[in-house]
């Protein structure tokens, strides 16, 4: 009885947010105890439903039970629960019932009074229905008193539990899935939902706990939450027969923002956590902080009763409708889209908000573009080696993350006729709580019927390093993908998110056989028409000086200014740019929006805020970025981005097509493929096809280009002919195509 005592004190300060430290009683458990009974008992349903669907009364009944048997108050335990978080509860509680001074004759009384040969279930029922409930009170604890009859909530409750209990999700089962302190560890899992589905809150339970998520990103949002939970209430919303949304109302007093968290009663999952929050009576809620540097840092925990949310109960059992299973049929290609389409979404959300956010309300607007021009100062700063003040940044991204809560726009689902016929588009990621790939392909059959699938990736059987250039294994990662060329795709675009967006994924698919392998970051911006007649070509570089000076990125100035008849300059970027550019020079990367651009003089950098702000590329349809890394993003495995790639800024300021960079490359490559596009591109080729060019260039272990191209090098810079150091010998790998082709 004592051990029955000690667990369910266990789950109600578990729910409550307590530490598993203090939840170790002296003397009866340790610490590794609680957490070995959190994940059996609790987590992993293994007590009796009946306890757990009546936990406050569970507890006083058990107290009370041991008191009588085991006098509780002389044991170790009772000393614990005497001086316990739990003491001021539970005497709170136990005023909702009448106790007696001595169980043991009135339990004695009443077995005499009764008629002889009754079972226990019959006595129950004869004592129900023969005396009243206060003096039944006196004689029962308050749950022996709930079994003295029939009850159908009872009966419900147990019902409800016990499905629950019969699904095991293990990343919430597992040691370490759930902060144990203040400050502690944050779950895998729950890092994959924030950076990879780009949660702020949700919601979970696993066995006999539901969980609540929520996550701040500004200190007024942490200081309102912390005032919240001394008087912690959920407001609800109905927003339609099957939906339901609970919510956190933060200063409702003063620019009111709330926290949400909805529940689909014909999803599977969503329905199940409702019910088992309802059925168990209390929430833990665990609350975060998504940090300037991207990671997710755990505040602390909370519990709160639910004691309020009679409507929603009586809400969610006017919907008689079973719904899907856990193993219902798989997602429509609709549906896989959008799913697509909020992934993405996802992983700009903390620099590109809302994706367009200049049509947003002013608000939004006004804080945007303050954010650029911090942004912006900032790279600058940074490129020249001043001090950068973080306070103002952390500022400005306050500003903008207050205006998004309180004036965020409804976004519009993703148009599906963005896929064409014989056109694929693949979204992979992966995520730090498998620690491997996770992809979904959406594409449309030359029948132009769409379809949409998951991706089973394996891992090769060696595990070697995905991410070299022209990388075999990544070709096997992809394998899967012949299947979609089976069916009559030839074009595939890839979406690539947390940790494998600078992977070589094109390359790897273009050796499986597909006609073309480029990027784009949103659905939206997929077939977009090309520009103007407008022929002008922007040729803009800074090859460096003294010990930075690059001679192949000079010659490869010459050589381009030479072949679009264009004047090379050294700056003039901040303005509209023409029909075809490119930039040469010494390119950064970094994991902060302000330490990623290339370098165009000594008092000039082109970053992706500056990009964002002052270029109209609305009229351009190339542009190429001759420098290392110039389209990197250091979207890390369980780390929110906080740097926007260079080709993703432009083709968000309207340019059609973007070749740039995923990593550091060899001057002597990058100056021979650029040569060798721009010269294909001058003679009508079309860019995917001039892009292809000069891949095929570096098919042989020494390049081969066009006898004009040869011309153009020799003249300009003669080591081009050198045989390319090992290392060196698959940087063309690394060049990435990135929007319409």
């Amino acid at each position: 009885m004592s051990r029955l005592t000690v667990i369910l004190m266990v789950g109600m300060g578990h729910l409550l947010g307590m530490d598993d430290h203090d939840l170790a009683p002296d003397g009866v458990l340790s610490d590794s105890d609680v957490g070995e009974l959190i994940i059996k008992a609790w987590r992993g349903a293994g007590i009796p439903a009946d306890f757990a669907s009546w936990l406050g009364p569970s507890l006083i009944s058990m107290r009370w039970a041991a008191n009588r048997y085991e006098h509780l108050d002389h044991s170790p335990l009772g000393r614990w629960l005497e001086s316990s978080h739990f003491n001021d509860r539970f005497s709170a509680l136990s005023t909702l019932w009448h106790s007696s001074p001595d169980y043991s004759s009135e339990l004695e009384s009443a077995a005499l009074g009764a008629p002889a040969h009754l079972s226990l279930e019959e006595l129950s029922l004869w004592l129900h229905h023969s005396w009243p409930d206060d003096i039944v009170l006196l004689w029962f604890t308050p749950l022996e008193a709930r079994f003295l009859g029939p009850d159908p909530e009872r009966d419900r409750a147990r019902k409800i539990l016990q499905s629950a209990g019969s699904e095991m999700y293990v990343p919430l089962l597992m040691p370490g899935a759930w902060p144990t302190r203040p400050h502690g560890s944050t779950p895998a899992w729950f890092r994959d939902v924030v950076t990879i589905e780009g949660a702020r809150t949700w919601h979970s339970s696993s066995g006999y706990v539901p969980t609540l998520f929520v996550v701040v990103e500004t200190d007024r949002d942490e200081r309102s939450l912390t005032a919240w939970s001394y008087a912690p209430a959920l407001a609800t919303r109905f927003l339609s027969s099957s939906r339901v949304e609970l919510f956190i109302l933060l200063d409702p007093d003063d620019d009111p923002a709330y926290l949400p968290f909805y529940f689909d009663y014909t999803e599977h999952r969503a329905r199940q956590h409702l019910d088992v929050m309802l059925t168990i009576g209390h929430a833990r809620i665990e609350f975060y902080r998504l940090q300037s540097d991207g990671y997710l840092q755990h505040l602390w925990n909370f519990g709160v009763p639910l004691f309020a949310l009679d409507e929603v109960r009586e809400h969610r059992e006017r919907w008689l409708e079973p719904g899907p299973g856990p193993f219902a049929d798989a997602a429509t290609a609709g549906e896989m889209l959008q799913m697509i389409d909020l992934r993405q979404r996802a992983v700009f959300d903390s620099t590109l908000p809302s994706l367009d956010p200049r049509g947003s309300a002013a608000k939004v607007s006004a804080a945007w573009e303050r954010q650029l021009c911090v942004l912006d100062d900032a790279a600058q700063s940074y490129a020249m080696g001043r001090p950068i003040d973080e306070r103002v940044l952390a500022e400005a991204a306050g500003e903008l993350r207050l205006a998004e809560a309180t004036e965020r726009r409804i976004i519009e689902p993703a148009d599906e006729q963005r896929i064409h016929p014989g056109q694929a588009l693949l979204q992979i990621s992966v995520k730090e709580d498998t620690q491997w790939f996770s992809a979904a392909v959406v594409y449309r059959t030359p029948d132009r019927t769409l379809h949409g699938v998951p991706l089973t990736l394996e891992p090769p059987d060696d595990e070697p390093n995905l991410g070299g250039p022209g990388s075999d294994p990544l070709t096997a990662l992809l394998k899967p993908l012949r299947e979609i060329a089976d069916k009559g795709i030839s074009d595939l675009v890839i979406s690539a998110g947390h940790g494998a967006y600078s992977l070589p994924l094109h390359d790897a698919v273009l050796r499986l056989g597909f006609r073309s392998a480029t990027y784009c970051h949103t659905v939206r911006l997929m077939h977009r028409p090309r520009a103007s007649s407008d022929n002008r070509t922007l040729v803009l570089g800074y090859p460096g000086t003294a010990t930075d000076y690059i001679a192949a990125a000079d010659a490869e100035l010459d050589i381009i200014a030479a072949l679009t008849q264009a004047r090379r300059v050294a700056s003039g970027w901040r303005n509209a740019w023409p029909r075809t550019v490119h930039i040469a020079g010494h390119g950064v990367a970094g994991d902060r929006e302000h330490e990623s651009g290339i370098l165009l003089a000594d008092s000039d950098f082109l970053s992706a805020a500056g990009i964002l702000r002052t270029v109209d590329a609305s009229d351009t349809d190339i542009a190429f970025l001759s420098a290392c890394s110039s389209g990197t993003g250091r979207i890390n495995v369980g780390r929110a981005a906080r740097a926007i790639p260079l080709d993703v800024a432009l083709l968000e300021k309207g340019c059609r097509t973007v070749i740039s960079t995923s990593a550091p490359v060899s001057d002597h490559v990058a100056l021979i493929f650029a040569t060798t596009f721009h010269h294909a591109l001058a003679n009508g080729v079309s860019a995917w096809d001039s892009y292809v060019e000069a891949r095929s260039a570096f098919a042989a272990a020494t390049p081969r280009v066009a006898r004009d191209v040869q011309d153009l090098l020799d003249a300009a810079y003669p080591p081009w002919r050198l045989p390319l150091p090992h290392a060196q010998a698959q940087d063309w790998v690394l060049f990435r195509y990135s929007g319409d082709r």
